[in-house]
């Protein structure tokens, strides 16, 4: 990893925090984005020069650009994209709201798709894209609902870019893990 540049979408959460620390650890440089610019700033304070951060809404028209040249402009290149960031809003399918599926969508479909779109244009052989995804998106769940769809959306979108430009040099892998203890997740927890 020695070299290597990373942007980490949802960097300052608690899975994306670990992320951005794993590859620090191993030698990269970091762009880590979200919306939080104060979590953003703590966690620069922390981890140095190999961290540098834009706080910036990723569903946002100029986010991919934005992200991706600030990217180029802190460490020169860019080997890596971790679309981390994601909404945890789920519901049964019958509950679901306009309002509901379409935060989902934008920010766990829409925004990774146009990043990974800006980055493509910038990766060369040896780079990576990398989706943290759900179980959820491999075998339905009661309650799943719109979290479901896309979380299985991503998994489309991942093969097809693994099936297009994988010959390139570039991989792209979906990790699925079940439901991880976060700050986001953790009023869903039972507690004893």
């Amino acid at each position: 990893m020695k070299g290597k540049v990373a942007i980490v979408t949802g960097a300052a959460g608690g899975i994306g925090e670990a992320i951005v620390r794993k590859l620090i650890g191993r030698g990269a440089k970091v762009v880590g984005t979200g919306r939080n610019e104060g979590k953003l700033a703590a966690l620069k304070e922390k981890l140095g020069a190999a961290f540098s951060f834009i706080a910036i809404d990723a569903t946002s028209a100029e986010a991919p650009k934005a992200i991706v040249d600030h990217a180029l402009a802190a460490f020169g290149r860019l080997d890596i994209l971790v679309n981390n960031a994601g909404s945890f809003n789920f519901g049964p399918v019958h509950e679901t709201t306009d309002e509901m599926l379409d935060e989902v969508l934008a920010i766990s479909l829409r925004a990774p798709f146009r990043l990974c779109r800006e980055a493509l244009a910038r990766m060369g052989p040896g780079s990576s894209i990398l989706f943290i995804g759900s179980t959820w998106g491999i075998y339905g769940t009661p309650g799943g609902g719109a979290y479901s769809a896309v979380k299985a959306a991503q998994i489309g979108l991942v093969q097809t870019m693994a099936a297009e430009y994988g010959a390139k040099g570039i991989r792209s892998n979906y990790i699925a893990p079940t439901v991880v203890r976060t700050e986001m997740t953790d009023a869903y927890w039972e507690l004893d």
